[in-house]
């Protein structure tokens, strides 16, 4: 199994190093072939009930994500199209992560790898479409990708999404489905449940748990869109000599403002500011003390590109 895993890792990490992964939604909205880089630096936040504790991070994202060539249409008795198209690809999420001030130095390095196999199935109907997707996720400290005979099965995750919209009329659909994740810390199963609108004057709602969105888009080229959606991951981690073993977890809500705007044909570029609010973080300490704190919270800018085609 270690061989394997190990063998996996090392056509991630040669294909995505450079740069780094992705969007937060359990059930991402792929409709086309993408590659996008990101870069996000998130402000220091103090670690409640300890004194001059705080946690600062910066964030690289890569993701490439493809249309595959299998897709079947057919026509319906009512002249509706019935469609199903599959996208698969590679995504690398990096933090830099310093922990400053602790009472012990954490069991970790700071810098946190978060490796994906994301596929997804889409389809479309005269009643609405169905998205289920699956990623297979390598979660680890840095340390151990120089070292792959220290990953275990422990490295390995796997994310689940299935959402389902329905019709109600031409402009509104009930949203509902399940998902299965680290965004609110531990691995769990949680609904999605929720509405969504096509409102006048080029402007979509989504009111739904947990991921709600309002865009506007004055124009084929730009849009602006506020988001409310809960993060969260898990890594697994080692010390600096692999004596010790131990989960690194942190979970928040984050508010966004996003700002996107295609200014080529196979171009785009965005960026957005936003706060990360009711942040928990959850590791193990060198002494072997367990630190579960709250962490106060923390603006952050992101700034992004991507070649669309």
């Amino acid at each position: 199994m270690r061989q394997g895993l190990s063998f996996l890792l090392v056509v991630l990490f040669v294909v995505s190093r450079p740069i780094l992964a992705s969007g937060e939604a359990c059930v991402p909205q792929y409709e086309q072939s993408f590659a996008s880089i990101e870069y996000s630096n998130i402000d220091s936040a103090d670690v409640v009930d300890i004194a001059d504790a705080d946690v600062e991070a910066q964030r690289y994202q890569f993701q490439a994500i493809a249309r595959l060539p299998s897709v079947t249409t057919h026509q319906m008795a009512n002249d509706k199209t019935n469609s199903t198209a599959y996208f698969g690809g590679i995504a690398h999420e990096y933090r830099s992560v310093e922990f400053n001030n602790l009472a012990s130095p954490p069991q970790t390095n700071g810098d946190l790898h978060t490796l994906q196999l994301p596929m997804q199935r889409w389809q479309r109907h005269h009643r609405g479409e169905r998205r289920l997707g699956a990623a297979v996720v390598i979660a680890s400290s840095s340390n151990a990708l120089k070292n792959l005979d220290e990953l275990t099965t422990d490295n390995l995750q796997l994310w689940l999404g299935w959402e389902e919209l329905s019709k109600v009329s031409n402009n509104t659909a009930w949203l509902w489905g399940l998902c299965a994740d680290h965004r609110f810390g531990d691995y769990r199963l949680y609904p999605l449940l929720g509405m969504q609108w096509h409102l006048k004057g080029n402007i979509n709602l989504r009111l739904a748990f947990p991921d709600t969105a309002l865009r506007w888009q004055p124009s084929d080229s730009h849009y602006i869109e506020l988001t409310l959606q809960p993060i969260g991951r898990e890594w697994t981690v080692y010390d600096k000599n692999f004596a010790r073993q131990s989960e690194l977890q942190w979970r928040a809500w984050e508010f966004e403002l996003k700002l996107h705007w295609q200014f080529a044909k196979h171009w785009q570029t965005f960026v957005s500011t936003g706060l990360r609010f009711e942040q928990k973080l959850q590791l193990r300490l060198e002494n072997n003390q367990r630190l579960k704190s709250d962490l106060d919270d923390s603006p952050f800018l992101l700034l992004g590109v991507s070649m669309v085609w």
